[in-house]
This record gives structure tokens, C-alpha cells and sequence, in this order.
């Protein structure tokens, strides 16, 4: 059993498209680096300065701020959330874009079909808000 041939190794020269690819990935890479390198400063600096928990008193305006951006977003975005429902539910075919569904909305029932089903998302939507 003869060895086989000696394979010399070849050298690859990149192309112009290669040299650009690396200079790329560099550059990401450099700006990752650099943003990891931010990262871990700001988190260093969030550990270390700890401040303690809001007292009581602002603990009830909190949840009372949270209360009413729960029950204005559901009162003033339920338009949104109906047409967007109606889009869902309508056939591939018969699909149309925002505007026209909502308008085909308000002529069927007017600005109340537009708020339809506000009081039940008022009334899920807040609370969680609130906690959150």
C-alpha cells in the first residue's frame, strides 16, 4: 500500500466581493461589541443604584394612573379592534383594506357599531393595566 499523492495546500485569495463581506462582518461585529460593552455598564449602573419602593400613597396614584390609560386605550382604540376583527372573520375573497371595512362599518350601524363591545374591553382591559 503506497500512500497517495502529496496534496500542497492552495492558497485562496479572496476576491474584491469576499474582502467586502469580511469588512462587513467586522463592523458588525465592532458594533455589537460595543453595544454589549454599553449594555453591561447600564446594567451595572441599574444594580448598583437599587432605589427603594414607591410608598404607599404613590403606589394608589400609580394604579389609579393605570386604571384610566387601561379604560381610555379600550374606549378610544375599540374602533380599531372591531375592524380589525371584521377583517379577520371576512372570506379571503371579500377582503378589503382598513378604511374601506371601516367604512362599511359606520354605514351598517354607525358610530356605534364602531364602539361595539367597549364596556366588556373596558372592563377586562384596565386591571391588567393597572398591575402592570
Amino acid at each position: 500500500d503506497a500512500p497517495g499523492p502529496v496534496l500542497k495546500p492552495q492558497r485562496c485569495v479572496p476576491d474584491h466581493r469576499t474582502t467586502m463581506r469580511r469588512q462587513h462582518l467586522l463592523g458588525h461585529l465592532s458594533l455589537l461589541s460595543l453595544a454589549l460593552a454599553a449594555n453591561g455598564e447600564a446594567a451595572a449602573a441599574l444594580s448598583s443604584s437599587s432605589s427603594p419602593p414607591p410608598p404607599p400613597a404613590d403606589r394608589g396614584r400609580r394604579a389609579f394612573a393605570g386604571l384610566l390609560a387601561g379604560t381610555l386605550s379600550s374606549v378610544l382604540f375599540q374602533p380599531f379592534d372591531v375592524v380589525n376583527t371584521r377583517m379577520q372573520v371576512a372570506p379571503a375573497a371579500a377582503r378589503a383594506g382598513m378604511l374601506r371595512t371601516a367604512s362599511a362599518v359606520w354605514r351598517e350601524g354607525g358610530a356605534a357599531a364602531l364602539w361595539a363591545g367597549t364596556v366588556p374591553s373596558a372592563v377586562r382591559l384596565p386591571g391588567g393595566v393597572m398591575l402592570y
